[in-house]
């Protein structure tokens, strides 16, 4: 009887750490209802706090930011035609996708909006949320959620659907490698290149490159 009962213990425990693990679908994303708030210290020595509000209510999604001042956007993921309802210093304003923010286009007010959207969720959302990204329940997963969802929405154009199971937001979504974005500087490239040629030199023409060295430094 103690040997079902302990055995019972640790299935149970099993599968709660199966549970905490298991990173949340992209239905369970779509569907999701939350709300999180995050506040840090900003400039001025931290007294101006810096605060993110996500309200997410099934396809609808709202975003609050407050620095100075405050402002908000709205986006329903499952309408059509994709667009961004902004409020600032007291008026609404809607801005509609046109032929996306590549290129070009970036200079559109969407395209502009969206890049301020996508900043924030990153720079005061994922950055100091708490919790696993992994985990929709926690701050952390819920910030997570909310980007890929605005991310595939508002850039790609990706209309969702609640009734709709072939759903993927994160298709694409890769890490970047280190070397990817580290390229060495132009000095040091110089360098690099002149001691890869230097190696392949006959010795003899390294030795008459010294000795000509040499004449010109008299």
């Amino acid at each position: 009887m103690l040997f079902i009962r302990f055995s019972l213990v640790l299935i149970l425990l099993s599968l709660s750490v199966n549970a905490q693990n298991k990173v949340f679908s992209s239905k369970e994303c779509v569907d999701a209802n939350f709300k999180f708030e995050i506040t840090h210290p900003g400039k001025f020595f931290g007294l101006v706090k810096n605060t993110l509000l996500v309200k997410k209510s099934e396809c609808e999604i709202e975003i609050s930011y407050k620095k100075m001042f405050k402002k908000s956007w709205k986006v329903d993921i499952c309408r059509e035609p994709v667009h961004i309802k902004i409020k600032d210093k007291g008026s609404v304003t809607v801005v509609k996708r046109g032929k996306g923010c590549d290129g070009g286009n970036f200079k559109e007010d969407y395209c502009q909006e969206l890049e301020s959207i996508l900043e924030v969720i990153q720079d005061d959302g994922l950055i100091f949320a708490k919790g696993k990204r992994e985990n929709i329940s926690d701050q952390h997963g819920q910030a997570y959620c909310t980007f890929l969802l605005v991310k595939k929405y508002l850039s790609k154009g990706k209309v969702f659907s609640s009734f709709s199971d072939k759903i993927d937001i994160f298709k694409g979504e890769t890490v970047a490698k280190p070397s990817d974005n580290c390229d060495l500087p132009e000095k040091k490239k110089s360098v690099q290149q002149s001691l890869i040629t230097r190696e392949k030199k006959p010795m003899e023409a390294v030795e008459l490159e010294k000795e000509l060295n040499k004449e010109e430094s008299f």
